[in-house]
């Protein structure tokens, strides 16, 4: 199983993202997004997840961050992406100011995966995980007749 889970954003931003939802829901009649109700307008990054017979591959839009600024974690059916950002200290005068800065994160509820032979790497600014399905689970459904 795969499902995008919410992610914290500020009380305004959650309607904003909610109207969107709505609208989108109201033009297609239904949730446009099979794997949850998610919409890239208001989401800190944006992410792909692509279920092939044997993995997902899940590749995140992290441009201008290294490997050293994010981070993976898993813990209770729950993979968190998280990249983080410093504002330069000497405190400019900005003109535009359109760059993002802090902690940005977004959250997946995965089960059935063989965390052991996870795999991640980061190129031009996309991050690419894939994480292949654990079979073992597919086997336990079965009892033999003997």
């Amino acid at each position: 199983m795969f499902r995008v889970l919410p992610f914290s954003v500020r009380n305004r931003d959650e309607k904003l993202r909610d109207n969107i939802e709505n609208t989108i829901d109201t033009i297609f009649g239904k949730t446009a997004s099979p794997i949850g109700r998610v919409t890239g307008a208001v989401a800190p990054f944006r992410v792909d997840a692509v279920e092939m017979p044997d993995r997902y591959i899940v590749s995140a839009e992290l441009p201008g961050y290294s490997k050293s600024d994010i981070t993976l974690e898993y813990a209770d059916n729950c993979l968190t992406i998280r990249a983080e950002r410093s504002e330069d200290d000497t405190n400019p005068r900005y003109l535009c100011h359109e760059r993002r800065y802090g902690v940005a994160e977004r959250s997946f509820e995965i089960t059935d995966i063989d965390w052991e032979s996870a795999s991640a790497a980061l190129n031009d600014g996309i991050l690419t995980i894939n994480l292949p399905k654990d079979r073992s689970e597919e086997q336990k459904n079965f009892i033999n007749i003997e």
